[in-house]
């Protein structure tokens, strides 16, 4: 079932939503798991709803070393207790990622999530549960946000062309960016910024759908040609609209004025590639008689 958000966003993700999306070679965009439920593997199956960014690494390090026993039991949870938590934040803020994530429902799990390279590893987790007509969809974040997916429901689980969709035309409603949630972000952090540091602020990953991420790093190489290329014709457009001085340069254009003075309160405007200027010659005075010289 596909529900566009209300608001000023509609129309644009509507118009986004009936748009082609861009596809990439060699990605497989119709792959659509058999099931939510069915782990690919035991790693699979162990990761599959950990909400810390970083104890998903952890974990995955220890079991490709064959030391997964080695691990701290605590660790392994799906979602850590208090003290957990709290020992893991002592270590360095990028290991609160994820780890202040809404639990989970009845049935749900994890099918894809977004990892912002913020200062605390932000994570928005897209989640999947049964219900009675089919599947649900929702979208969590750390911080309570209010979000819209284009697909709310199906009868079966989604393809990978329909799951980018949920994030290119997905939104966070206190995100007043344009690009979804797969560049809102980065466009919120853009002001001010080169585009090429932006490039890994954002990945998209998924356990199930293993070319997820293989399409959203295309988009973000995309993104930040495209943005370059952009700030540089508008840098071209301010410059093409700067007046060239007449003939001669700015400096030379004193001079001559200098070579021929003005009659008294005359102004002089022109334009430099800097900013208007103007020149304003004084009333002349009266000189002065000077007694005769003897």
């Amino acid at each position: 079932m596909w529900a566009a958000p209300c608001g000023p966003k509609r129309l644009w993700c509507l118009l986004g939503w009936l748009s082609t999306m861009k596809k990439y070679k060699g990605i497989r965009y119709g792959f659509r798991p058999a099931s939510y439920w069915e782990d690919l593997d035991p790693l699979s199956a162990i990761l599959r709803n950990v909400t810390g960014e970083n104890r998903r690494q952890m974990i995955t390090d220890y079991w490709n070393a064959g030391k997964l026993e080695e691990l701290d039991p605590a660790l392994l949870n799906d979602v850590p207790d208090d003290a957990a938590r709290q020992s893991l934040g002592r270590i360095h803020p990028s290991f609160m990622g994820g780890e202040y994530l809404p639990g989970y429902l009845p049935g749900e799990v994890e099918i894809a999530r977004i990892c912002l390279r913020s200062t605390t590893s932000d994570v928005i987790s897209l989640r999947a549960r049964p219900n009675e007509t089919g599947i649900a969809y929702r979208i969590a974040d750390e911080y309570e946000g209010d979000f819209s997916l284009p697909i709310t429901q199906s009868k079966r689980p989604l393809t990978l062309a329909e799951l980018v969709r949920q994030f290119e035309h997905g939104w966070l409603h206190e995100l007043e960016y344009d690009g979804g949630l797969a560049l809102g972000y980065n466009n919120m952090n853009a002001e001010g910024c080169d585009f090429e540091d932006l490039r890994n602020f954002t990945r998209i990953t998924s356990i199930l759908y293993r070319q997820l991420e293989r399409h959203f790093e295309c988009v973000y190489d995309d993104w930040v040609k495209e943005s370059c290329a952009q700030r540089d014709r508008e840098n071209e457009a301010v410059e093409d609209k700067t007046e060239e001085l007449p003939k001669a340069s700015f400096p030379n254009y004193l001079a001559q004025l200098a070579k021929k003075p003005a009659e008294s309160g005359r102004a002089v405007t022109g334009k430099s590639p800097a900013r208007d200027f103007q020149i304003v010659f004084p009333a002349l005075a009266k000189p002065e008689k000077l007694p005769p010289q003897k």
